[in-house]
């Protein structure tokens, strides 16, 4: 082979250079090690746990509106970063943005499009199917995008969904969530300074078709469960030594012994004296839970019996 001939053809340079300047289905998202990723992983099992108390809640919410109960899945909580969480929010047919007070814009809540355009016809009044007909009453959505009529009308499930993430997820916040739907049902940018966020999702099957609810919250307001959880960590000692100060014990005190034979004990009849084997002046074992801690001496107090601590046992 001449050194002088080219390794590639034209035809095959053309080829690469076409494939290299087709793009891909999938890109690679920086991750950052040292930001607020490693935070929001921390926080998962945390919000894993209360976002199953509001999985019922959504389930009854959603079952009220179309008259039925639908069988559920959820996918566990997960940490993604934005250009996943804006591509997710593209997909959707509805998305509101959902405010705090305190706290501005802290995520959003979307609806897909098979469970949107049910939902939408229960509301204006579709009859539910019952029998071998029940599979066929779905609706075949013609378009992904709902219009402005269809979104005020999911708006009242909207904010109930909105108020149960608040109750059973956000309990420390003291007023309820605002949902605001993005103008003109286009899929919202998130916050530039935003670099992770933790997404949950919630599916029903509609006839065999799976279409639910995604979730996304942001940084802001997921620092308000890292705190509980840290300062509930913190404060862990001083609540057991609380409880543990508030605990009863049983102390008591031995002020002496006597051996005896049984023939002595079949004897014993009221008014004779047992002879025990401590002088009043000798110092007595006080006990707690049956273990000697400390040592005492009888005394009389207030017409009562005591004992009077002289000393730790050791």
């Amino acid at each position: 082979m001449n050194i002088n001939t080219p390794l590639l053809s034209a035809e095959e340079m053309e080829a690469l250079r076409a494939d290299l300047a087709q793009p891909k289905s999938r890109q690679a998202e920086p991750v950052d090690l040292a930001s607020g990723d490693h935070a929001l992983r921390k926080v998962v099992p945390i919000i894993e746990r209360r976002l199953e108390l509001l999985t019922g809640a959504v389930d009854m919410a959603v079952a009220r509106t179309i008259r039925e109960t639908l069988t559920n899945k959820t996918d566990p909580p997960d940490v993604i970063g934005p250009r996943t969480a804006s591509g997710t929010m593209r997909e959707l047919a509805m998305v509101a943005e959902i405010h705090a007070a305190e706290y501005g814009l802290v995520g959003y809540l979307g609806m897909e499009t098979l469970l949107s355009f049910l939902l939408i016809e229960r509301a204006f009044g579709a009859a539910v199917a019952t029998g071998p007909a029940a599979d066929a009453d779905w609706v075949t959505p013609q378009r992904q995008r709902l219009t402005s009529v269809e979104r005020h009308t999911l708006m009242p499930l909207m904010n109930v969904l909105a108020r149960e993430l608040r109750i059973r997820v956000f309990e420390e916040l003291n007023e309820d969530f605002q949902v605001e739907p993005i103008p003109g049902g286009l899929p919202p940018e998130l916050p530039p300074q935003v670099e992770s966020t933790i997404m949950w999702r919630m599916r029903f099957d509609l006839g065999g078709e799976k279409s639910g609810l995604v979730l996304i919250l942001l940084p802001n307001i997921l620092e308000l469960l890292i705190r509980k959880d840290r300062v509930e960590t913190d404060e862990l000692p001083f609540i057991m030594s609380a409880h543990v100060h508030q605990t009863k014990v049983k102390v008591s005190s031995n002020l002496g012994a006597v051996n005896i034979s049984v023939n002595e004990l079949l004897k014993l009849k009221e008014g004779d004296l047992l002879r025990l084997d401590r002088s009043q002046e000798e110092v007595v074992p006080v006990m707690v839970e049956g273990k000697t801690k400390m040592l005492g001496m009888p005394i009389q107090c207030n017409g009562a019996f005591g004992v009077e601590i002289k000393a730790n046992y050791k």
